[in-house]
Formats: C-alpha cells, structure tokens, sequence
C-alpha cells in the first residue's frame, strides 16, 4: 500500500484472512496515512532482506484489529516489520518466527498497543523485539521461546515497555522475560 488509503475487512479478521502460502510476504504499508484494519496474515514468508514475514510497515501506518499467525522471516519480525515509525493497536501475534522480534520488530520509532503476543519464536526478542526506539504499551506477553535472549521483550540501545503483562516466556541463555541490552525503559 503506497497511498494514504484505509482499507478494511467488512467480517473481521476471523474470516478475512490474506495467506502468503509460506512463499511471500503478505503485504507491504509504506504511506504515513494507510490504515489496515481487521485482517488474518497468515503464512508470510520473507526470505532475501528476510524482513517482516506478515507485514512490513514504513513510515508511520496505522495497523489495527489484526491476526499474525505462522508468519516466517529470515531476519527481523517474523509477523510484522515496523521501519521508522507506524501504530500497531489491539492486534494478536501467535506462532510467528525470525531471528530477531519472532512476533513483530520495531526499527527506529513505533508503537504497539493493547496487543496479545504468544507462541512466538526467535533467537532473541521472541514476542517482541525494539531496537534503538518504539514503545510497546499495555500489552499481553506469555509463552514465547527466544534461543539466546528475550524470551517475552528484547530492547536494544532504546525503547520503552510500559504497563505490559510479561510472564511463561522462557529463553535459553539471557532473560525468560525481558531482555535490555546497552539502554531500554522497563
């Protein structure tokens, strides 16, 4: 999505849902004034720069009333990708992988509100991964694995978790729940 637009599911993300078949990424928001509201992203795939499996968002678009589930990226945000900026509010992440931010990444700038995180996966940041900015805000963090570090949140060099529900993640070297490394707000 390229332009200013909203586009929204007329049922709801129970039964709207946009598959990648584990092939390709399932959609792409560049424009500050794009809207996404209540969608499934499923079985994305991002190989290559391996960044955002579900979704990548740019530049500060809203995502709303969404599903991640099963999404894959090579790199960072297995279900979403936030680059410089976008709002992530009352979304689900679950079953989602990479190996940075297995449920979603925050690059930069970027807030996530009201969301519910569990069942992701990654090396490090398994539900929830801020590197040098974002905010996550009042969100629902449970029963994430990270392989190294940040089993619930990583925040590297900054980033700000406020008011968030973080517990039954577990991580196999540094910190079940969350994981600051060189600055970070908790």
């Amino acid at each position: 999505i390229t332009n200013g637009i909203t586009i929204m599911s007329l049922s709801g993300a129970g039964v709207t849902i946009i598959d990648g078949n584990s092939s390709v990424r399932c959609m792409s928001v560049t424009h500050s004034n794009a809207v996404v509201t209540g969608f499934t992203f499923t079985r994305g795939y991002r190989g290559g720069d391996g960044n955002g499996g579900g979704v990548y968002v740019s530049g500060g678009a809203t995502i709303r009333n969404c599903t991640f589930s099963s999404n894959t990226a090579t790199n960072y945000g297995g279900g979403l990708y936030c680059y410089q900026g976008g709002t992530i509010t009352n979304c689900t992440f679950t079953g989602n992988r990479a190996t940075y931010g297995g449920g979603l990444q925050c690059e930069g700038t970027g807030n996530v509100f009201n969301c519910t995180l569990s069942a992701n996966s990654a090396y490090y940041g398994a539900a929830v991964r801020l590197r040098n900015g974002g905010i996550i805000t009042n969100c629902m963090i449970n029963n994430n694995l990270a392989y190294a570090g940040g089993g619930g949140i990583q925040i590297v060099g900054s980033g700000v978790a406020f008011g968030c529900t973080v517990l039954g993640n577990t991580s196999s070297n540094y910190a079940g729940g969350i994981y600051c490394w060189q600055g970070g707000t908790v």
